[in-house]
């Protein structure tokens, strides 16, 4: 399966939980679906797009629909702590990465010693 199928089917996933969100707005558990499953596949700039169209009343299916605005606001700012809680969880200490430094340059030493030594050993065999 090549790349650009990959993304027609998970968009694909991604409409029909969309559809399902339009189906019932006030459903708790089908946004929820939505959210998490724009989560896990790394879109939920679409989810925020999605929802800020129908707070500013650009959305054609719910247009008018100040309830659905409002629950769409309540929304976004989900998608916003879902995105924070994210970046938090995906950050890495500061001490991480001296951590990954230090065990890059006693591997480094490591390997010019060896590489030394290698030398060395094979000084005689090349005649010096």
């Amino acid at each position: 399966m090549s790349e650009s199928e990959s993304e027609a089917e998970v968009d694909l996933v991604m409409e029909g939980l969309w559809k399902k969100v339009g189906a019932s707005f006030d459903d708790d558990e089908r946004h929820q679906a939505f959210l998490a499953y724009c989560r896990e596949s790394g879109k939920l700039d679409e989810a925020a797009r999605r929802y800020r169209l129908i707070t500013e009343g650009r959305d054609e299916a719910f247009s008018g629909d100040e309830a659905a605005a409002a629950l769409a606001k309540k929304r976004l700012g989900q998608v916003a702590l879902v995105a924070v809680a994210t970046l938090e969880a995906d950050r890495t200490e500061p001490g991480a990465k001296r951590g990954h430094r230090m065990v890059r340059i006693a591997a480094l030493i490591v390997f010019v010693l060896m590489i030394g030594m290698l030398a060395y050993a094979l000084r005689p065999a090349l005649g010096q």
